[in-house]
């Protein structure tokens, strides 16, 4: 009966024509008829080994083994990108019923490359939804489609602490059985049946997933399902498995793979030693269980997660941004393979960039510091004469040349203890060896030379507040400066804690700021707060965290006159910015720097609640010493009028309160026309003293 055998391999979409009866246990032998058979046999039938019978010659026989995977070919990430999406965008397309979705899973190893592709491909399958709809409606679609992270899924740390041996289970987190996927099917097959579903995130900060904080409704056609897991043939996973309607898989090397992981770790705050231990010991483990399920896939990313990581490491083109967004640095990885000339030749510097807030810091900088960190034989500041036009406009440049280039968390972290506070970390390649070719920027040999920049590091701060949200030690501000309160202070000290009940000392961490920064001359140094915690036995984070949220508390030296400018949204479309720059300009300072004469400094300041009255600045006037302080508002001020209001003040500064108040008679006020009607007496007392008698 059997009059031929036919073999192929998988190489294109599957036919309509394909058979179906299955005669025997270990081998399959199918009849071919114009059949369509569901998705779901059919991807069963191609997951095995198959040879097809042909019972009459005049009938065509189609017959596929399923022996090599279907590898993208793109020449670019971005095209890669692009195939992906119009992919999911044809296949989400069939879907008729508006409960149904279509499922991918997505794994591969550790450090693949995961979380980038998905989201990149969901945000184009969104935008392109979002066009397509918005042109027929001019109201904004919903999402289109969601990534769905497998870490979510994680078991909770309390789960592994019951285990029978706690200790190996916290070390191995992230091995298959530290994950939940009982819930993970539960939560896939609610997708399937009724169209929506809640599932858990992960809390990094935290170590815990965080439940039902991911919600895939019925409007989600698309919903790529990203983990390692996913493709395990043992228990549970291979139910999970099933479910997808396409699977794609990462492929890497697992060195390179372990390379990205070891950087991530690092980054994180372990030490390399307890890194690599960690890799050695569970990373790696679990990479080569996951990589023997790429067989389950039926995209085989061969290649394309080399491709990514080349892309996503170079770095953009080099443009001039304002200096007023770059206050601290950033560390992003380097490549992890360089070209070898890097070890015998100057062929790469590192080139800060700075903004003009932080020139100062540079000139400071212990190159010294910096050199032995990055093991080059001369480091120091340059100038900037003939340097290309496009980046002319930044304010300063610093080239801190080397023989062999470190990590990227060597050089960062060299950087930041040197004390740059602020710019932009770049790193240049020249194309050859020039004698002295560190030297200053405008030697036309060198800008000739010059092939590649690339922004290593960088980071946008919010445009208006910044300056207030960092430390950098100084010869006057430094955790170990000896400080303490004042005998009389001490004193003062004992009455505030005598105001709160023994065990809640630590509401008591307001006023001994307060009275801090009056004795140490209007500003808070690290030590003062260091004292303070001692005083009300908290960790001094905590107290470093109220120091931080308060604008009235000064860590950097004030003028007796601090002129704080709203930077919140009514004032800032009101001029707001326009006025700090006057005051700036007027007293011939940045901000927060001092005055020659020690009477004026300039800072910003959130929301004071005068929105309806905006732009508005506040003056904290500081003239009386450890008296205390008053601050005084001036409401719908002007370039022109704030620097009326600081010449009056330099004058007269008893008349500063003769101006305080609106600055603009014109202005129709928002107080009710008939006067204040509530809170016109004096507040009612608590029940008592002591909380733990009430």
């Amino acid at each position: 009966m059997i009059s031929s055998f036919a073999v192929a391999r998988l190489g294109c979409n599957p036919p309509d024509s394909l058979v179906l009866r299955r005669n025997h246990a270990n081998s399959h032998y199918f009849l071919v008829s114009n059949f369509s058979p569901p998705r779901g046999i059919l991807k069963q039938i191609l997951c095995r080994s198959l040879s097809f019978t042909q019972k009459h010659s005049n009938q065509k026989v189609l017959c596929y083994h399923k022996q090599e995977f279907p590898v993208l070919s793109e020449r670019s990430i971005e095209e890669v990108y692009d195939s992906l999406t119009e992919r999911l965008l044809s296949s989400a397309a069939k879907v008729q019923d508006i409960n149904s979705k279509y499922i991918v899973g997505l794994a591969g190893p550790p450090g693949a490359g995961k979380t980038t592709l998905s989201s990149e491909v969901v945000h184009r399958l969104n935008n392109l939804w979002s066009q397509k709809v918005t042109g027929k409606n001019s109201v904004s679609p919903l999402e289109f489609a969601i990534v769905l992270p497998m870490d979510g899924f994680h078991l909770y740390r309390s789960q592994l602490d019951a285990m029978e041996n706690p200790e190996e289970a916290h070390a191995r987190r992230g091995a298959p059985w530290t994950f939940n996927p009982e819930l993970l099917l539960k939560c896939l097959r609610s997708l399937r049946n009724e169209g929506s579903t809640y599932a858990p995130s992960f809390d990094h900060g935290v170590g815990d997933p965080v439940e039902d904080d991911v919600f895939v409704s019925s409007e989600h056609k698309v919903v790529i399902v990203e983990g390692n897991y996913l493709f395990l043939e043992e228990g549970i996973w291979q139910d999970i498995c099933s479910i997808f309607d396409e699977k794609w898989f990462l492929d890497i090397d697992i060195n390179i793979a372990m390379e990205r992981v070891l950087k991530r770790h690092i980054s994180t705050g372990k030490k390399p030693d307890v890194a690599k231990w960690r890799i050695e010991y569970n990373d790696r483990p679990n990479a080569e269980l996951i990589m023997g399920s790429k067989k389950n896939a039926d995209i085989h990313a061969a290649g394309l997660v080399r491709q990514t990581l080349q892309t996503a490491e170079a770095r953009p083109p080099l443009q001039p941004p304002p200096s007023i967004l770059y206050q601290c640095l950033l560390t992003i990885d380097l490549p992890p393979s360089l070209p070898s000339a890097v070890s015998s030749t100057p062929t790469a510097a590192y080139f800060i960039m700075a903004s003009e807030d932080s020139k100062d810091l540079l000139k400071n900088v212990d190159w010294k510091t910096v050199g032995n960190a990055v093991n080059s034989d001369s480091l120091g500041p340059v100038t900037k004469k003939r340097f290309p036009k496009k980046i002319r406009e930044i304010p300063d440049y610093y080239f801190l040349p080397r023989r062999s280039l470190p990590s990227s968390i060597a050089i960062y972290g060299a950087i930041c203890a040197a004390g740059v506070g602020a710019g932009m970390l770049l790193e240049v390649w020249i194309n050859k060896k020039i004698k002295g070719w560190w030297s200053p920027l405008g030697d036309g040999q060198i800008l000739k030379a010059i092939t590649q920049i690339y922004i290593v590091a960088f980071a946008p701060a919010r445009s208006f507040s910044t300056a207030l949200n960092y430390h950098l030690d100084s010869p006057d501000i430094y955790s170990d400066l000896p400080w303490d309160f004042s005998e009389a202070n001490k004193e003062k000290v004992k009455e505030i804690l005598s105001h709160y009940p023994s065990n809640y000392k630590q509401s008591a961490v307001i006023p001994l700021l307060d009275l801090a920064q009056q004795q140490h001359g209007r500003w808070l140094p690290l030590s003062a707060m260091n004292v303070i915690a001692k005083v009300i036995e908290v960790a001094p984070i905590r107290v470093y965290e109220v120091a931080t949220f308060y604008s009235m508390f000064n860590r950097t030296k004030v003028g007796k006159y601090h002129l704080l400018v709203c930077g919140t949204t009514p004032c800032m479309i009101r001029g707001s910015r326009e006025i700090e720059e006057a005051l700036l300009k007027h007293l011939g300072v940045k901000r927060n720097e001092v005055t020659k004469d020690g009477m004026f400094s300039v800072g910003e300041m959130e929301c004071m609640g005068c929105c309806v009255n905006a732009p508005m600045i506040t003056v904290a006037d500081y003239s009386n010493g450890s008296e205390g302080y008053t601050y005084n508002y001036y409401e719908d001020v002007t370039p022109k009028r704030v620097i009326e209001i600081v010449e009056k003040g330099r004058k007269t500064s008893s008349k500063w309160f003769e101006l305080v108040g609106m600055q603009n008679p014109d202005r129709i006020r928002s107080g009710p026309a008939g006067g204040n009607t509530s809170l016109l007496g004096e507040p009612k007392p608590p029940p008592c003293r002591d909380l733990d008698a009430c």
